[in-house]
């Protein structure tokens, strides 16, 4: 399943947006993460502890391209989460 993620900050739309949300459902399905937003360095943290197994982002939308190296564990590596 597939979590398209739209907080109005890269695309005027909006749709569902708090990883917390999904964490707190407790999903035994598998979801990736589409972060459709500015800034996703800042969001990807929490949709990897929601359970995300996997992440897309807009690479125009990621300021921080150095950031990204700090990520580059792969989901569900230890540490990861």
């Amino acid at each position: 399943m597939q979590v398209d993620v739209l907080d109005g900050t890269l695309f005027p739309e909006r749709s569902f947006s708090d990883a917390a949300a999904i964490a707190a459902m407790h999903l035994s399905l598998s979801f990736e993460a589409h972060l459709m937003v500015n800034d996703p360095e800042e969001k990807v943290r929490a949709w990897i502890r929601a359970g995300a197994s996997r992440i897309i982002i807009h690479a125009e939308a990621a300021e921080h391209r150095l950031a990204w190296s700090a990520l580059d564990t792969p989901i569900g590596a230890p540490g990861s989460r």
